[in-house]
């Protein structure tokens, strides 16, 4: 404890303590008295005095699965986060069709030109001029032309046994046969574009 001195008359003497007391020293002895100046507190003693311990309220169970619901909620409202996707290149090939029958027939009608393709029939006409319809052939002429294709369809190793007839009338040559191939069929039909005389081919289907 310190103490300071003051000197308040010639015959007594006062010491005055930190904590406010002084003490009076005189003849007569000595007397206690308090100041009367009221006691402060330093930023020091505030600084230096313990922060009062203060704990969270408790809740009850009822409170905590509230508490617990609103969280989840929240959580659920929130936007969720965007993954960002690799992009996949689509590619479009276009497979070349295989060509049809009439569009193989036609490429292997070599002497002519194929104008009708139905399940009938098939039709062509010869590339060379023909006489016109004006000027027929003779019967004599016909018969020449179906005798000529008829000959030159049975000595076609192809044609063997495909049992092919032909008839012919003012140059148009009828040709009946049974289930001939794609094949078979252009070659019937080359026999008869080469003989003279001939204006149309007709190739019948069963």
């Amino acid at each position: 404890m310190t103490f300071q001195r003051v000197q308040v008359s010639i015959a007594n003497w006062v010491i005055v303590s930190a904590t406010g007391s002084a003490m009076i020293f005189g003849g007569a002895g000595c007397q206690t008295a308090r100041e009367s100046t009221p006691r402060t507190t330093t930023t020091a003693q505030v600084a230096s005095s313990p922060a009062p311990n203060v704990q969270p309220p408790k809740q009850s169970p009822a409170q905590k699965a509230e508490t617990s619901r609103a969280l989840a909620s929240r959580s659920s409202t929130l936007p969720a986060a965007k993954v960002p996707t690799a992009r996949r290149s689509t590619r479009v090939v276009e497979l070349a069709q295989p060509p049809s029958d009439s569009d193989l027939l036609r490429n292997r009608v070599t002497e002519g030109r194929v104008i009708v393709v139905s399940s009938d029939e098939i039709i062509a006409v010869p590339s060379r001029s023909v006489r016109s319809k004006n000027d027929p052939p003779s019967l004599m002429e016909d018969a020449i032309v179906t005798s000529a294709v008829q000959t030159r369809i049975n000595s076609d190793p192809a044609l063997r046994g495909a049992g092919v007839k032909c008839r012919t009338s003012l140059g148009v040559v009828t040709i009946r046969g049974g289930d001939l191939s794609i094949s078979q069929q252009a070659a019937v039909l080359n026999a008869a574009l080469r003989e003279q005389n001939v204006r149309e081919v007709r190739l019948e289907r069963d």
